[in-house]
């Protein structure tokens, strides 16, 4: 028997094809360099190798194979593109479900820095003072003027005082009722809260979240002599909220918004950003701050 006997490598079920002329060298797996002859051996036949060339065509069954796995192929990609989908929509779905409000002070003396926008007593606030109580979406999208409904202000009579202190309206030929009314209709009517609600919890975050306490404890004041960085603002009011031990899994709770100002950035305003749900819980923000690495916070 020949050395280069070459056993199994053709299918039981393939039929062969023989001939005796020189054959080109097999390009794909369907034609095989077998070289082989029939002799018999104690009654068995061998599959000898002679210098031939063998072509051997798939049988019925390999084609059905290769039909059935590119139709298994075909059903895997079309499983895979439909978890994508589904995983898509439900992404999507959770975004445009997920919502917090944004508790918004603002800084008197950069609201004012701009000669005739302010009224003449808005220099006793020299302390941040509420603007609003804004909800937000987490696609940085928001909701606004959700219904009708007027403000009631004889509602507000057992928290007038304390709104008249800390809620005032600093703009020029304005009043702290249409400051009340505008935010009212313009977000608390977003807020899934009675009218009450809405501006007693907007006071309560006030005095929880001191930003005055926060920043002089972390010897940050008003000063026109020099700027100040982002990240020491950062700090400090993380630290703020650290120390009253909110399990928070992110560190981005507060915004800080910035005003040009003659070539200069001044900071206006501070974002806290709590749960929609629960506001009186810090949630984290979708959303980028406006100021610069460095800015001025500078008093009246």
């Amino acid at each position: 028997m020949n050395n280069n006997t070459n056993n199994g490598q053709q299918a039981n079920n393939d039929y062969v094809y023989r001939t005796a002329e020189y054959m080109p060298p097999p390009i794909y797996n369907d034609v095989t360099p077998l070289i082989a002859d029939n002799r018999t051996s104690s009654g068995r036949n061998i599959l000898t190798i002679r210098p031939e060339y063998i072509y051997v065509f798939p049988s019925v069954g390999s084609r059905r194979r290769r039909l059935i796995n590119l139709f298994l192929y075909i059903v895997m990609i079309i499983l895979l593109a439909g978890l994508f989908v589904m995983f898509m929509s439900m992404f999507i779905t959770y975004s445009q479900d997920f919502k917090y409000l944004l508790f918004v002070r603002r800084w008197p003396p950069t609201v004012c820095r701009d000669h005739n926008v302010c009224r003449p007593d808005s220099k006793q606030f020299e302390r941040w003072v509420i603007h609003g109580l804004w909800p937000e979406n987490a696609d940085n999208t928001w909701d606004q003027f959700c219904s009708n409904q007027p403000l009631n202000q004889t509602v507000l009579n057992p928290i007038h005082e304390r709104m008249l202190n800390i809620w005032p309206n600093l703009l020029q030929g304005k009043t702290e009722n249409s400051l009340w009314k505008h935010e009212w209709r313009k977000h608390g009517t977003c807020a899934k809260m009675t009218q009450f609600e809405y501006f007693n919890q907007t006071l309560n975050l006030y005095e929880e979240f001191d930003l005055d306490r926060a920043l002089i404890e972390a010897n940050i004041v008003p000063r026109s002599d020099r700027k100040y960085s982002r990240e020491l603002f950062e700090h400090a009011l993380h630290e703020s909220i650290n120390r009253k031990d909110f399990q928070l899994n992110d560190p981005r709770n507060y915004i800080l918004n910035c005003k040009e100002h003659e070539n200069d950035s001044y900071l206006e305003e501070i974002w806290l950003c709590v749960s929609f749900h629960r506001p009186d819980q810090p949630s984290y923000c979708t959303m980028e701050s406006s100021c610069p690495n460095s800015f001025y916070y500078t008093g009246f």
